[in-house]
């Protein structure tokens, strides 16, 4: 025989206020865990632009090596060999959307650089026109320093550089990313 509960006034209030206390924190538990996928995607967005700033000279050499040709553009090459045609084709016009996604993506880069640049130098404050320097050196420039010898070169602690560098990175995420590269919290 199942079990009667009886409730009375006292333990209806006792109840109503563990389910109140419950969905609180059900509340608070969905609001955390939506911050936290915002700060993660934030995060994630810094260290993508850190990422393509470090190996910004290596897409420069792909874009500048990628093998390419009129000829795979037109796509005359089929004529010119003779490759088994739906497998070679794919692996071809990969390696052109590589390269042309490549391209895009710095030119991309340079805009942004360029639009950082003039906005960093145009600033009356040393800090300000400390960060595209700091950028340049550690990213861009073909031959690139690091901490030690931007310090020397810049005249400050390795921890300024770091710093500087972080501060350019968020504001150059901003750039690259658009809205996304907002922390919206």
């Amino acid at each position: 025989m199942p079990k009667e509960y009886v409730f009375d006034k006292e333990n209806l209030e006792i109840i109503k206020q563990m389910v109140v206390e419950a969905t609180e924190n059900a509340v608070k538990q969905i609001e955390k865990e939506k911050q936290d996928k915002i700060k993660s995607k934030y995060d994630r967005r810094l260290r993508n632009t850190e990422m393509l700033l470090r190996n910004y000279n290596n897409f420069k050499q792909h874009a500048g090596n990628a093998t390419y040709c009129e000829e795979l553009k037109k796509e005359k090459l089929d004529e010119e060999m003779d490759f088994d045609k739906d497998i070679d084709n794919l692996f071809i016009n990969s390696i052109l959307k590589t390269k042309k996604r490549t391209e895009i993506m710095l030119q991309h880069i340079d805009n942004c650089i360029e639009y950082y640049s003039y906005k960093c130098l145009a600033s009356d404050r040393e800090d300000i026109q400390r960060r595209i320097q700091v950028i340049k050196m550690l990213y861009i420039n073909e031959n690139t320093m690091n901490y030690e010898e931007l310090s020397e070169e810049l005249n400050c602690s390795t921890k300024t550089i770091n710093n500087t560098k972080k501060a350019a990175i968020k504001e150059l995420s901003v750039l690259l990313f658009g809205i996304d590269g907002v922390k919206l919290y």
